[in-house]
């Protein structure tokens, strides 16, 4: 990635503001990209009656996200003109705390995004809408898209329909390779190309580290999956990491960071800064919506696929949209969620250049992966396209397990990292402590 080229429209839209509705709050952000030209106006539902009233679609809180929301709801809006959409943009550690608020009061947001851990706890409620026969009334073909099921389908009916791809891949240093005269990762490369590359782009002199490992998603589950493992069963009921699959990623993983000291132990991690921005760090784990982030960086980088122990490839998960099954606009929330999922709009979100479209002829396509897109901005989508790819083993204790510094498994393993436990402790411990929390679901 040359420095500083801004993403898509991105550069143009930092000019101007918009508002955006943020909880009880409100949000100024940058304006609007300037839109494609939009189709002729199609202001009537399906049964002939015009298009009217005020929906409401919920989001996490992310510029980019916002930009895109926004986007998508004006084009709409220009082609429904008595239909007014305001975009709810909510920080994600309040996000979902808002939505159980909004569903136990009957005044939830009538559309809004959905991940798979809570669509664990909510998809056997009720309170999301049964969309399965709309999906065939509407003749939308699911094989075109994306479709995780863990976050989509509940005993064979759908009620999550597919909006973002979120796969991973490595972003490395093109500065500190060069400055190193070591190659860049090449497409094919091995867990033996990836720590014998850490190790030559490490100097503790400089403080400058190989490689950063994550203590949680995606990159735990990616190195077991590449060691050939899983610590779930089929149903996510049972759990283990004292697998030789699981041990062996767990050691390899630990190893760059005490052993060898290629990675930095959590203890050496900068502060209120992401790794990988401090110039110190010459390879890590990226979610394709980091992104945009990355890309004010003030040095030359790319991304790399995974490397290849028994398997090459990486966490992913989906974004999906769902419908309140007690919206007060029930019609209006059908058509703007079939709106979201439709090639307009996941257009709008290719553009962007961030999270990959649930659609996979628009990720796959020009807007997604044009001039613009960072080098080897390819390898997010071609992960899963050619099956490279593992599902996050989204349970409805998954964030408890996996998702936050005091989870489980990131508890351990922050212990071990910094030398106050043993590997083999800590394997056990997450075992037992994470089978308990997965016996508690009803």
């Amino acid at each position: 990635m040359k420095k500083k080229i801004m993403s898509r429209w991105m550069a143009a839209v930092l000019a101007g503001t918009m508002v955006l509705t943020a909880g009880c709050g409100k949000k100024e952000e940058p304006a609007q990209p300037a839109k494609t030209e939009a189709p002729a106006k199609e202001s009537k539902m399906e049964g002939g009656e015009e298009k009217s009233g005020t929906i409401r679609f919920a989001i996490y809180t992310d510029t980019a996200r916002d930009l895109v929301a926004q986007a998508q709801a004006e084009l709409y809006m220009e082609k429904n003109p008595g239909v007014k959409v305001e975009i709810v943009s909510v920080p994600f550690a309040n996000y979902y705390t808002q939505l159980g608020q909004g569903l136990a009061a009957g005044s939830a947001w009538d559309v809004f995004m959905i991940n798979g851990a809570s669509f664990a706890e909510l998809g056997k409620t009720g309170q999301l809408m049964d969309l399965t026969d709309e999906i065939a009334s509407r003749g939308m073909n699911m094989e075109e898209y994306v479709v995780d099921p863990m976050n989509s389908s509940y005993q064979g009916r759908t009620y999550v329909l597919p909006y973002e791809l979120n796969t991973s891949a490595i972003l490395y240093n093109k500065d500190m390779f060069d400055a190193a005269g070591v190659e860049y990762p090449s497409p094919d490369w091995t867990w033996e190309d990836f720590q014998e590359t850490a190790g030559k782009l490490t100097n503790p002199e400089k403080n400058e580290f190989g490689c950063y490992i994550r203590l949680g998603q995606p990159d735990i589950n990616s190195f077991v999956y590449q060691a050939g493992g899983n610590m779930f069963n089929e149903d996510l009921t049972k759990i283990s990491f004292d697998t030789p699959e699981v041990k062996k990623a767990l050691n390899y993983t630990t190893d760059l960071v005490t052993k060898y000291g290629y990675a930095p132990s959590p203890e050496q991690l900068p502060a209120n800064i992401a790794p990988f921005m401090t110039n110190k760090i010459a390879m890590a784990s990226a979610m394709c919506f980091e992104v945009l982030t990355v890309e004010a960086a003030e040095f030359n980088w790319g991304i790399a696929p995974w490397p290849k122990d028994v398997n090459q490839g990486g966490s992913y998960w989906t974004q999906g949209m769902a419908v309140y099954n007690g919206t007060k606009n029930k019609d209006l929330a059908l058509d703007y969620i079939f709106f979201l999922a439709g090639e307009e709009a996941q257009n709008v979100m290719a553009e962007a250049g961030g999270a990959a479209p649930s659609l996979l002829k628009v990720a796959q396509g020009d807007k997604y992966l044009d001039a613009n897109a960072p080098d080897g901005m390819k390898y997010f989508v071609d992960e899963f396209v050619e099956g490279r790819a593992v599902a996050e083993p989204f349970t409805a204790k998954w964030g408890a397990i996996w998702g936050s510094a005091t989870s489980v498994v990131q508890t351990e393993l922050s212990l071990v990292r910094t030398g106050k436990e043993s590997l083999e402790d800590a394997i056990a411990k997450m075992g037992a402590d994470s089978q308990k929390l997965l016996d508690e679901i009803s």
